[in-house]
């Protein structure tokens, strides 16, 4: 059975997706991991720090500042990127913690 590498990517994605971070720990400086599926169904790891955080009515929007990414045309490292959350709809994309031993 083949698996369409979409389907890989989107599984990868969930399987490391817990609850979206709660709002008290999405702090300035505070570092995560990004895990986005594009929409060529390539999975993109990016190592981000958080740069602001807006509490709208729609939803939570995100600015993140790139430090490192496996995918430098999408994910330049130096740039910033917005991603508006709405925390209780599914994404395509997650921030996950990083815990420094």
């Amino acid at each position: 059975m083949q698996v369409h590498p979409q389907m890989m990517a989107h599984n990868l994605l969930r399987s490391m997706q817990g609850p979206f971070p709660a709002l008290d720990e999405l702090r300035i400086g505070r570092a995560f991991l990004l895990l986005e599926v594009s929409a060529d169904g390539q999975l993109h790891v990016a190592e981000v720090i958080v740069r602001q955080v807006r509490n709208l009515q729609q939803g939570v929007q995100v600015v993140v500042f790139i430090v490192y990414s496996t995918d430098g045309q999408v994910l330049t490292p130096g740039d910033t990127i917005e991603r508006q959350v709405d925390l209780e709809a599914e994404q395509n994309w997650t921030l996950a913690q990083i815990h420094y031993y």
